[in-house]
């Protein structure tokens, strides 16, 4: 099947062409069509005029499952469902870091059985909203907005950093 569309002349064709003059639109004529391209067979323009072949841009490699939940550091040029995965099961994710976070808050009250206080409802692992939210924005995919994306993932830093502030306080007291 050939698409042929009216383009401007190939990089090949200002050269051995001069006849064209100035190229616009119209003036010459190219084809998308299925040729050989560094041995594979690719979709690719051929122009009519010389027979160059425009090679098809390269998709930028998008990371597998597997990376997003395993290996990946960061969560930098993923798309919002891809970092929400990344946050919601990464080791390197808001999730994990949330869960230490509450161990920490946790261990601290096993520590001071003596101290009543209600720590764990305000910054421990009772304190789950954010977590809820989070993994609310995982069933939904691709229908996540940037605002309710935006303010989960605040929310968890901000919880992360209360709680890390509440720590350090208590520990600066004793």
């Amino acid at each position: 099947m050939t698409k042929t569309t009216k383009m401007l002349p190939c990089t090949a064709c200002s050269p051995a062409r001069p006849d064209l003059g100035y190229h616009k639109a119209g003036r010459s004529r190219h084809c998308r069509d299925i040729v050989e391209v560094n041995g594979d067979l690719t979709w690719a323009w051929c122009c009519e005029n010389c027979g160059n072949v425009k090679k098809p841009r390269k998709r930028a490699a998008t990371p597998t499952y597997d990376e997003i939940t395993r290996t990946l550091a960061t969560a930098d040029k993923l798309s919002r469902p891809d970092t929400i995965l990344f946050h919601c099961f990464n080791p390197n994710g808001l999730y994990a870091e949330l869960k230490a976070s509450q161990d920490r808050i946790g261990a601290w009250v096993d520590a001071n059985p003596d101290q009543p206080n209600g720590v764990l409802l305000v910054y421990g692992s009772l304190n789950d909203f954010h977590r809820k939210a989070l993994f609310a924005l995982l069933d939904k995919r691709r229908r996540v907005t940037r605002t309710e994306f935006a303010v989960t993932v605040s929310g968890i830093r901000r919880e992360i950093s209360t709680a890390a502030e509440w720590l350090k306080k208590k520990e600066d007291d004793k």
